[in-house]
């Protein structure tokens, strides 16, 4: 009885052990669609700074922001979708959006300098801006550019 009690314990702590060790790894990013809204201009937003960094997920607080520079402007579905923004002083000489993936509870939203003018999806202007579904359980979004981290929002 005694040695059945000592390898059930020895059993117990080996499961607890990996299961602990499984708990603590990193999360594996897990990429999410990402979809320019380019038919756009900044409408009465005053910038401070060289570049702002938006987070919208409401119709109201978009149309606040952004008017549209086509009257067949694709517009964003709030029910499914939030849009992140990169609002610049000045227009700038191209960006486009290489990815968007989830890690954790943070979406992380990648902009990249174009190569050429004539990349797709390739943006100038003073606003970069794109769709991202809604994920539940994400409360913050994290933007870098060409590689290094320059804003966190929370939702």
């Amino acid at each position: 009885m005694r040695k059945q009690t000592v390898t059930i314990l020895l059993i117990a702590s080996f499961v607890t052990g990996l299961l602990s060790c499984a708990s603590s790894r990193n999360a594996e990013p897990s990429r999410i669609g990402i979809m320019p809204l380019a038919e756009y201009k900044v409408a009465a937003t005053q910038l401070t700074a060289d570049t702002a960094y938006r987070v919208l997920r409401s119709n109201e607080d978009f149309n606040a922001t952004f008017a549209p520079s086509i009257s067949n402007a694709r517009r964003p579905d709030f029910n499914s979708q939030i849009v992140v923004a990169l609002l610049l002083k000045e227009a700038n000489t191209g960006l486009q959006f290489s990815k968007a993936e989830i890690v954790e509870k943070t979406v992380n939203i990648y902009v990249e300098s174009c190569t050429s003018s004539t990349d797709e999806g390739c943006m100038k202007g003073s606003v970069v801006m794109a769709t991202i579904p809604k994920a539940g359980n994400v409360n913050k979004v994290a933007f870098y550019i060409n590689g290094s981290s320059r804003f966190i929002s929370g939702l």
